[in-house]
């Protein structure tokens, strides 16, 4: 009979006690610990699980490892002071990190903690928390916790929305039914805002013009590229995108300065055709405003003034608008369709109009 020590069969190890009885569950041999199967005896290497349920690694001498973190392959783990493996949250250096529920793996990039909630890891494993991350092209929004942040956010005095996956929304989007516009920061815009992604389409304000009973003046138009009133709401839109103006915005602006299409005050008066629907220059007392060649430019320098009211940005075309320089002073000055009352125009209800008729139009 053997008895009192190490014993190699094969490739395994086992451990007999001075009565010469196997060895089976923890050995304390000489200052290391060692884990010998319960059924077999077979001394553990490598990872093991052990009678109190927790995970343990073992060296290839079969004495346990504990105390800090071990790299195995790419994946880190963290061993406690009593050698068992780490799972879930983990603070350590002032870092928080997070071991696999299942495995102990140190996690890096994102990952969904035990509270159902998205975190993002560093390479190091350190938990980013506190503020905007920007991944790819995608920003992102870590409240303090270190959750990635969903739906709504106030921050700075400007709202946010990010989606389920927590992506910053910018541009156009439908939120619990409701559409709303945020800018390229993903700021979300007023209602009224000038500047912006366009709502509304080419089918919507054709429809809205054909609901006013008013013959379109195919005889003005139709040799200055916009022989259809569909033609004529394509160029709109498209000239409104140019200066990253509301298409809604400008179609609406228009048809309350031309009474739609229709004219009757001072601009186009007496047979001329001036593709002027802003009434650019048209002060007043018969003075008949600014000229233009054909209706996309027409359009165009109206955006383009819309712009330099709106916004402080530098024109994305080439200047058409010939009083642009007149605003040297109030750029930036009316971001929101009710401050051209009394700019734009002197009517004080100007705003309220044009918005009554972007309210109509998106409407449909």
């Amino acid at each position: 009979m053997r008895s009192g020590g190490w014993m190699k069969q094969g490739s395994s190890w086992y451990y007999l006690s001075g009565s010469g009885a196997m060895q089976t569950g923890w050995l304390s041999k000489g200052g290391s610990w060692y884990w010998l199967d319960p059924e077999s005896g077979r001394m553990a290497t490598g990872w093991a699980k052990a009678a109190d349920g927790k995970w343990y690694y073992f060296e290839g001498s079969g004495a346990m490892r504990s105390g800090g973190w071990m790299k195995q392959g790419s994946s880190w783990y963290y061993l406690s002071g009593s050698g068992a493996m780490q799972t879930g949250w983990l603070s350590k250096g002032g870092s928080w990190y997070w071991l696999d529920p299942e495995s102990g793996r140190m996690a890096t990039g994102w990952a969904k903690a035990a509270d159902g909630k998205w975190y993002y890891f560093e390479g190091s494993g350190a938990m980013r928390s506190g503020g905007w991350m920007k991944q790819g092209g995608t920003w992102y929004y870590l409240n303090g916790s270190g959750a990635m942040h969903t739906g709504w956010l106030d921050l700075d005095g400007k709202r946010y929305y990010l989606g389920e996956s927590g992506a910053m929304v910018t541009g156009k989007a439908t939120i619990e039914g409701e559409t709303y516009r945020f800018d390229s920061s993903g700021a979300l815009l007023p209602s009224d805002s000038i500047m912006g992604p366009s709502l509304a389409t080419v089918e919507q304000m054709v429809t809205l013009f054909n609901a006013q009973g008013v013959p379109y003046p195919v005889d003005k138009y139709a040799s200055r590229g916009a022989a259809t009133i569909k033609d004529f709401c394509q160029v709109l839109l498209d000239q409104a995108r140019s200066e990253d103006v509301r298409a809604e915005v400008l179609f609406a602006q228009a048809m309350v300065e031309t009474g739609w299409l229709q004219f009757g005050g001072d601009v186009d008066r007496n047979g001329k055709v001036q593709c002027n629907f802003g009434g650019l220059g048209a002060t007043g007392n018969g003075v008949a405003g600014e000229e233009f060649p054909d209706v996309k430019t027409g359009l165009l320098a109206q955006a383009q003034h819309l712009k330099g009211y709106a916004s402080t940005a530098p024109l994305n075309q080439s200047c058409v608008d010939t009083r642009f320089g007149l605003l040297a002073g109030k750029r930036g000055s009316a971001p929101t369709v009710d401050k051209l009352s009394g700019t734009w125009a002197a009517d004080k209800t100007y705003g309220t109009k044009v918005m009554n008729v972007v309210d109509k139009l998106l409407g449909y």
